[in-house]
């Protein structure tokens, strides 16, 4: 099964998580292009309405802001979201991206999830609006004890576009190396171009990474900063939020 975390979180993991997966060779490249006879925008207005909290297995009605209950694998909107999903792997290799994880040398490794093996979640959807033409689509790669991990595609236009950022080592530094799977993506700021990631280095959330990136032209997210918190031996009382978290880089 593909690596949940980014690397840069496995530093800050105190003892006894579990260990990364063995190498199975070379990452094919995954394609970033929209799939000649994919209309984005049609796919967009379908999914639009999607919001799918994974961390919490609760699927939102975007209407009304309820929760709906039960989510689960048999769920009619789990279905649904799952089945735009395929149309979308077919447009940008999301499943390709989710299988690979960039090992402690900078390398992408593709190491794929068997059908079989595949957490129910995996390919349900969040969707994020910049406008009601643009937009930011989280899909589930695959789930753990307390978060999941995420491709993100980005509708624009009449383009579909998988995107990437620059990887980040265990002390929050850019690798000469791209990643296409995420930690748990906020929308808050996203009318401004903007996605936050949050990634726990244990489930209580009183360490590990928050990320801010911006959205550029093409496929590739700028790194704006990193912001992170060792775990300590002890549980904090009082434990700051990760927006203020030490700074341990921001771009130039």
């Amino acid at each position: 099964m593909a690596r949940l975390l980014p690397l840069a979180l496995f530093g800050l993991l105190l003892a006894g998580c579990a260990d990364a997966p063995e190498t199975t060779g070379a990452a094919p490249e995954a394609s970033g292009e929209t799939a000649s006879g994919f209309d984005a925008q049609a796919w967009l207005a379908e999914a639009k309405g999607l919001r799918f909290d994974a961390e919490g297995s609760e699927m939102l009605d975007e209407a009304s802001g309820d929760e709906i209950d039960d989510a689960g694998p048999d769920e009619a909107e789990t279905l649904r979201a799952q089945a735009l999903a395929a149309e979308l792997d077919e447009a940008v290799g999301w499943r390709r991206a989710c299988d690979t994880y960039i090992d402690e040398n900078g390398a992408a490794v593709y190491e794929p999830t068997p059908t079989e093996g595949a957490h129910w979640a995996r390919g349900t959807l969040d969707v994020g609006l910049i406008t009601e033409t643009e937009a930011v689509v989280a899909v589930t790669c695959d789930f753990g004890a307390y978060q999941g991990s995420y491709a993100l595609v980005r509708i624009r236009g009449d383009r579909a576009t998988l995107l990437r950022a620059p990887a980040t080592d265990e002390n929050g530094q850019p690798m000469d190396a791209s990643e296409t799977t995420f930690s748990t993506p906020s929308w808050d700021r996203l009318t401004d171009r903007v996605v936050t990631t949050f990634g726990r280095a244990r489930g209580i959330g009183d360490c590990g990474n928050f990320i801010t990136y911006a959205l550029a032209s093409g496929d590739e997210m700028e790194l704006s900063e990193v912001r992170q918190r060792a775990c300590g031996d002890t549980i904090p009382d009082d434990i700051p939020p990760p927006e203020a978290w030490p700074v341990v880089y921001t771009a130039e």
